[in-house]
């Protein structure tokens, strides 16, 4: 049988103190008997706690409910490392030895297209997790139960150990055959360091665009659009001194062009 819960707490000794406790409330905002009016209860927030404790509630709660969506993380595990097998097998020594435009336009292609599909796919699979995790945020916001900078804070921070992991699977799987002789952990540490933060940078973007957007479809759309302008204005597909003027701002204002330079350079 299922057990009534609305009556068990009805009869509990916690239901008593709260009773208890909003009886003298009541008592202490009522006037005493010579007609002193007593001053309202009031109290300094709304919230029930302070801000770092809302803020290591939040980190915890989202760390287990990712760890809790195997179908969403051990996906990106299981692309990143296919994904940087299969990219690093097609331009296997593409970065090796370079000694010719088009050599140099070979080398660029391969990690171009290291940066931006994977860019593409965090971007497409955060944006219907945020969308769920919505319905939430208004609840909790409506009851006040955390601040919305703590569970924000919470939401980036639960996906940093994914991408890093991520990050390192698909530079260990890619980079080795992208460089072949020309390899050094030098040079791999900062392929790594540069595709960390594009895929961060894409995968916070999906967050944003998911929390903005009035629907998960019109989030996707906005997002690809972007992301499409900066893979044409990045300068690969169109140099620098090709592009009109008139369009330049989306050159200067593009994160994969400064993620290229990173890596190229």
């Amino acid at each position: 049988s299922q057990a009534d819960l609305a009556l068990a707490y009805a009869t509990s000794d916690l239901a008593a103190a709260n009773e208890a406790a909003v009886a003298l409330h009541l008592a202490a905002n009522q006037p005493l008997p010579d007609g002193t009016q007593v001053a309202k209860l009031r109290f300094d927030t709304p919230y029930a706690t302070t801000l770092s404790h809302m803020t290591r509630v939040s980190v915890v709660r989202a760390l287990r409910t990712y760890w809790r969506q195997p179908e969403y993380n051990a996906s990106r595990i299981a692309f990143a490392a296919a994904s940087g097998l299969l990219f690093g097998s097609l331009w296997r020594g593409a970065g090796e030895d370079v000694t010719s435009q088009a050599e140099l336009g070979s080398a660029m292609g391969g990690v171009f297209i290291a940066l931006m599909f994977p860019g593409i796919v965090n971007y497409i699979t955060v944006v219907p997790v945020i969308t769920q995790q919505r319905v939430v945020y208004y609840r909790e916001r409506a009851s006040r139960t955390y601040v919305p900078t703590a569970y924000f804070f919470a939401m980036c921070m639960s996906e940093l150990p994914f991408l890093v992991l991520t990050a390192a699977l698909f530079s260990v799987c890619f980079y080795p055959l992208y460089a072949m002789s020309e390899l050094t952990f030098a040079k791999w540490a900062q392929f790594f360091l540069m595709f960390l933060l594009y895929t961060t940078s894409a995968t916070f973007f999906g967050q944003m665009t998911s929390i903005l957007a009035p629907s998960p479809i019109i989030a996707t759309g906005a997002g690809i659009g972007v992301l499409t302008l900066w893979g044409n204005f990045c300068g690969y597909m169109q140099p620098e001194p090709l592009i009109p003027s008139y369009w330049k701002f989306l050159h200067y204002f593009n994160l994969v062009r400064w993620v290229l330079e990173g890596i190229v350079t």
